[in-house]
């Protein structure tokens, strides 16, 4: 297996694409349901929990990358996304 070195993976991104301000409404975030693919709002996740849900809040993030590189022996284009 061949390694890639960091340094061949520099993403370059445009400060136009990077939130620079908090949501005025932080109720209207959008969230990614991973089982149904489905983006809603973190209201409309509130509604839909039961009452006795347990929700933990973290400081992560989803950030949107992709990582496009070649096969080096057959030169096949690969993304990560």
């Amino acid at each position: 297996m061949t390694t890639t070195p960091t340094t061949d993976l520099e993403y370059i991104l445009n400060n136009e694409t990077i939130a620079q301000f908090r949501y005025k409404d932080p109720g209207e975030s959008r969230l990614l349901v991973s089982s149904t693919r489905q983006i809603i709002t973190f209201n409309d996740y509130l509604k839909n929990l039961s009452e006795k849900s347990v929700f933990i809040f973290n400081k992560s993030s989803l950030q949107n990358v992709r990582i496009e590189t070649t096969r080096t022996k057959t030169g096949g284009n690969i993304e990560f996304f």
